[in-house]
């Protein structure tokens, strides 16, 4: 089992990006006018590691290399941001209606899902590549409508289907400390992560 994004590598490439494109500034910086003093170097490879760190960590430029590597890869490269409808359906066959909310980054993926009775919220997502297939783990608090009903926890292990270009979907089982089990299927609907598609 592997991350999707191996940091180390993540690391060592902006490192070596940082080293490169700062010598390059610096040349031609000296080029146009000579015995530039060091301290310049300094100061253009911290400008150009701030610059990179932004544009890593900024969730607007993930989805533009999202789109971009996923025309090589649709599925380690999807694209989750977004709005999904599904169902739950629970070990003794009830089928409840459910919404949810992805935002995705490269440090961190939160899921919200959203029932009539109930909400959940993101205690830990990661995704992960297990026997050649995409997976995503998600950990959730879930808050009962009810005030008088405990909050619990739980755990879902999502499959990641490629339906076509536009339609993705996720299906797993899902675990709580109530001992309860089933499963959830969810189908994207929508691209924007901060719609609103809570119930109540």
């Amino acid at each position: 089992m592997q991350h999707l994004v191996r940091f180390e590598s993540l690391l060592r490439g902006v490192v070596f990006l940082t080293v490169a494109l700062s010598l390059l500034a610096f040349y031609l910086l000296d080029s146009v006018s000579p015995n530039q003093p060091v301290y310049r170097l300094l100061f253009i490879s911290s400008a150009i590691t701030s610059v990179l760190l932004i544009v890593l960590l900024s969730p607007a430029c993930f989805r533009i290399a999202l789109r971009v590597f996923g025309r090589f890869n649709r599925v380690v490269w999807a694209d989750l941001n977004g709005t999904w409808e599904g169902v739950i359906t629970t070990s003794d066959g009830a089928e409840l209606e459910v919404r949810a909310v992805v935002r995705q980054s490269l440090l961190k993926t939160e899921i919200d899902v959203h029932g009539e009775t109930v909400k959940s919220i993101t205690l830990a997502a990661a995704t992960k590549m297990e026997a050649g297939q995409y997976k995503l783990y998600y950990v959730y608090r879930a808050e009962p409508k009810e005030p008088k009903w405990a909050p619990y926890s739980g755990t879902t292990k999502f499959d990641l289907n490629v339906l076509s270009s536009a339609k993705l979907c996720l299906s797993g089982q899902y675990y709580t400390d109530r001992d309860t089990t089933g499963t959830i299927s969810l189908r994207r609907t929508g691209s924007d992560p901060f719609k609103h598609v809570a119930y109540y």
